[in-house]
């Protein structure tokens, strides 16, 4: 199985300029259920195609929409890392497809566990919600136990570096 992530460093070294990228909206929806996105929102500038946005089902969102007029022919995902390609920011997705295309073309990405990860680092959620949200994230998403166990390796790198 193809690993997704470089390494947890890389990860590490990616929140500390983390802040705008372009999300999906399986991420979008991920985090809202296990209640993180509102504050993901206020500290990373969120930037989504329309369609993605309408995909979610969610109002009032405060993410930046973007018309894709150029781009509608293509798919809500090809949208997506257009957008990121135009801005040059990260992707946040939780979509296979989706993060292969972002690495393909260089793109630092996300998911929403690295996500919550990235809040836990810049010490924005505390260890209670962090636990939390993080049961809520897996009962909810289809993330591999490699996935899974990459990102509790993240988790324990930030706790070591930055908690202790």
């Amino acid at each position: 199985m193809e690993k997704f992530e470089d390494s947890f460093s890389d990860h590490l070294e990616g929140f500390k300029s983390l802040n705008s990228a372009a999300i999906d909206a399986s991420s979008i929806i991920y985090m809202q259920k296990a209640g993180f996105l509102h504050s993901a929102i206020v500290h990373i500038q969120l930037h989504s195609p329309i369609t993605v946005l309408d995909q979610t089902g969610f109002d009032l969102l405060q993410i930046t929409s973007h018309d894709m007029k150029p781009y509608q022919q293509l798919s809500a995902d090809q949208q997506l890392v257009n957008l990121a390609q135009n801005l040059s920011i990260p992707v946040i997705s939780d979509d296979k497809w989706v993060l292969i295309k972002a690495r393909a073309m260089g793109f630092p990405f996300y998911n929403s566990l690295m996500i919550l990860n990235f809040l836990l680092y810049k010490r924005l959620v505390t260890l209670e919600f962090f636990d939390k949200y993080l049961h809520e994230l897996i009962t909810i998403a289809r993330y591999s136990q490699t996935v899974i166990q990459y990102g509790s390796t993240v988790t324990n790198e930030i706790l070591t570096r930055i908690y202790c």
